[in-house]
């Protein structure tokens, strides 16, 4: 299915493991709904749940576009490492946090 859409796992992940993740992701929602039914997050105007967001930041992590200028051929670690070092620093990290933000500047 993913090599159809023209998409493949991450180097360092395997199907097993990308499956065991979804399948933990998916036990844990069914744990939680069982313990508290109120406890998660079940959006039906929108057709949204805590467990389909995660299932797609799961997928938006493990996997990634073949032969595409943007595919970067990384593994999750080298991935993450890549999102929060290598650019410079926010407007946050210049202005410093919790200082009060005056009004027309952001």
């Amino acid at each position: 299915m993913l090599r159809a859409r023209g998409l493949r796992l991450r180097p360092g992940i395997t199907l097993d493991e990308f499956t065991g993740m979804l399948a933990a992701l998916a036990s844990g929602y069914a744990l939680r709904r069982i313990a508290n039914r109120h406890s998660v997050s079940v959006d039906d105007e929108h057709q949204r749940s805590t467990f389909g967001t995660a299932a797609h930041a799961l997928l938006l992590g493990c996997v990634e576009r073949v032969d595409d200028h943007e595919s970067s051929g990384l593994s999750i670690e080298d991935a993450v490492h890549d999102l929060i070092y290598s650019h410079g620093p926010t407007d946050a990290d210049t202005k410093g946090w919790g200082k009060p933000l005056q009004h027309g500047h952001h």
